[in-house]
């Protein structure tokens, strides 16, 4: 899953990665991570190897493009027309590295098309891996995509008003609802948004003490590893709940066939067609006098704010039709949904283990949409445990996520320590 215009096999469009200038010279020049939906490539060009070699510099540059897994022969011949591999001098065939769900599965494809030997690698050590070398290399702004400041507005609006609504019950009542006995006077939510503000042009692992993490896989299934202080690194959940499922029950509720096309629908529907909010809690108000306002009554109170929160996903669908809806709502939903508990995990595990830092990765966050529902729902998430004073977390988008697995498979390739696994059956 990837809405990035390099997935379109007509006129793919290369990204570009910068790495260390140790890893473009002494690089094999290619990895492949075969995944459930997508084919991710990183590959070092012809150009990427001369503006490096011999040159004075500490950083260069690595290619990265993707191509809809459907699509793996006429990605693979693009990049073999375009990649620069080293052969060893004694005539051997180089070996490359391959992940993903895929990478077994294809490993003759790549051989015969690169004119290879292949190993695999286990995909979750592979990101692990890659995520702990960029961080020792590369800073702040050129590791994470900037924060999305914009979309903290909704949800800090609607907190800021839920505080008010439950403050004035507060004056007005001698019972303060358990929940909300924390809503007295003015809060200050400026440090509870999961924004760290960080401006070093030292590698990002040096700067900041971002050890312990969640690092998180966003891909077809959504899988958590911790990476310890030690650096070391352990799978502890996924969730089969993902950017496939997302896919596939979009495509159920819409008639989409592709991501891509799912994600454009999202972006023009408005999921409070669907979905109940708290300003849609009482369709009708009956048997009430005319003097019987409603006032120092919660839901009542929730109801009427111009802020709304959610309430119950897909809630107005209950008893009804798809034809009742529009599929721009519906696919606005079904990506709400998806996030809502995806989020709901992200703050589970963390505060199961005690991990105040989060870093996400893979092509389901590849979007701007996506990166915008999901900082979103976790500054609403943060703002809500500011309020009874409990763990709040910050995070991060990779920016060269999606493609993490192959630089992982780029990198077991220079390793000598490599654990990987020859695939004996794909040598020439």
């Amino acid at each position: 899953m990837s809405s990035t215009k390099g997935s379109v096999v007509s006129e793919p469009k290369d990204e570009v990665l910068l790495v260390p200038n140790d890893l473009v010279e002494k690089t094999v020049g290619v990895a492949v991570d075969i995944g459930a939906s997508m084919l991710k490539i990183v590959f070092r060009s012809k150009e990427n190897l001369e503006e490096s070699v011999g040159k004075d510099t500490k950083l260069g540059h690595l290619q990265l493009v993707s191509f809809p897994r459907d699509k793996l022969h006429e990605g693979l011949d693009y990049v073999a027309k375009r990649c620069a591999l080293s052969r060893p001098a004694d005539g051997r065939l180089p070996t490359i590295c391959t992940t993903g769900t895929g990478g077994w599965e294809f490993r003759k494809a790549v051989s015969q098309k690169f004119n290879v030997r292949t190993k695999s690698v286990v995909e979750f050590d592979c990101f692990a891996n890659a995520f702990l070398y960029l961080a020792s290399h590369l800073s702040r702004k050129h590791l994470l995509h900037p924060y999305d400041d914009e979309a903290t507005v909704e949800p800090l609006r609607m907190v800021e008003e839920y505080v008010e609504v439950m403050t004035a019950l507060n004056r007005s009542s001698d019972e303060t609802p358990a929940s909300d006995r924390n809503c007295r006077g003015k809060l200050d939510f400026s440090g509870s948004m999961g924004k760290i503000i960080a401006d070093s042009n030292e590698p990002i692992a040096e700067a900041e003490e971002i050890y312990p993490c969640l690092l998180t896989i966003c891909g077809s299934v959504f899988t958590y590893i911790i990476i310890n202080e030690d650096k070391t690194f352990q799978l502890i959940e996924y969730s089969a709940r993902g950017g496939r499922g997302f896919h596939a029950l979009g495509s159920l509720l819409t008639g989409c066939k592709t991501f891509e096309e799912l994600l454009d629908l999202a972006e023009k529907g408005n999921q409070q067609n669907v979905d109940i909010f708290t300003n849609a809690l009482f369709s009708t108000i009956d048997d009430r006098s005319e003097d019987d306002t409603g006032d120092g009554n919660l839901y009542v109170s929730l109801s009427r704010l111009t802020n709304p929160g959610l309430v119950y996903c897909f809630g107005k669908a209950a008893g009804a039709r798809l034809e009742d809806f529009r599929r721009e709502d519906l696919a606005s939903a079904c990506l709400n949904y998806v996030v809502n508990d995806f989020v709901q995990n992200l703050f589970i595990l963390s505060r199961l283990h005690k991990i105040g830092r989060i870093f996400l990765c893979g092509s389901f966050c590849n979007s701007q949409l996506v990166r915008s529902a999901v900082t979103a729902e976790l500054v609403r998430k943060n703002l809500n445990a500011a309020l009874v004073k409990t763990q709040i977390v910050s995070f991060d988008f990779i920016k060269s996520g999606p493609h993490l697995g192959a630089l992982g498979a780029l990198i077991s390739a220079m390793s000598k320590s490599s654990s990987c696994s020859e695939d004996e059956s794909a040598k020439a």
